[in-house]
């Protein structure tokens, strides 16, 4: 490997790992945006559940159902959140990936490319002087 190739997969190395890091904390920090919002919503729903508990009328229990469906509607809500982020981050890697492979293929299609142009040209150089050389009036 020269230097120049060895400079430039240095480099991307660089920021692929900066990128993996950087995914690897986003995701931490989201996780723990996410925890904190459950736990204020299940103490939320604990708190409406207790408080139901001591409901007298059927209109304070009417009131707190509806309380404890809401609750629980942006709990399940939130846990959705939570998979189609997941879904999605997977979806942008694996996209990143194929990308990656699509990129090789075409570098490695347009080297061969390159190679085949080359041996065409050496070739035509050595046709051109094998003929002059076969040519008994050659005169340099």
């Amino acid at each position: 490997m020269d230097a120049l190739e060895k400079f430039y997969k240095d480099k991307i190395k660089i920021c692929h790992d900066r990128n993996l890091e950087d995914l690897c904390s986003s995701d931490k920090n989201l996780e723990e945006l996410q925890k904190q919002n459950r736990k204020i919503h299940v103490d939320e729903l604990n708190q409406v559940e207790h408080n139901n508990s001591k409901s007298k009328s059927s209109e304070e229990r009417k009131h707190t159902q509806e309380e404890i469906s809401k609750v629980l509607n942006i709990l399940e809500n939130q846990e959705n959140d939570k998979k189609e982020y997941e879904a999605e981050i997977d979806k942008v890697l694996l996209d990143q990936a194929n990308k990656r492979k699509e990129f090789k293929e075409k570098y490695y299609q347009e080297e061969m490319k390159m190679e085949e142009e080359f041996q065409r040209v050496i070739n035509d150089v050595y046709k051109k002087y094998n003929a002059r050389a076969c040519n008994k009036s050659y005169a340099p």
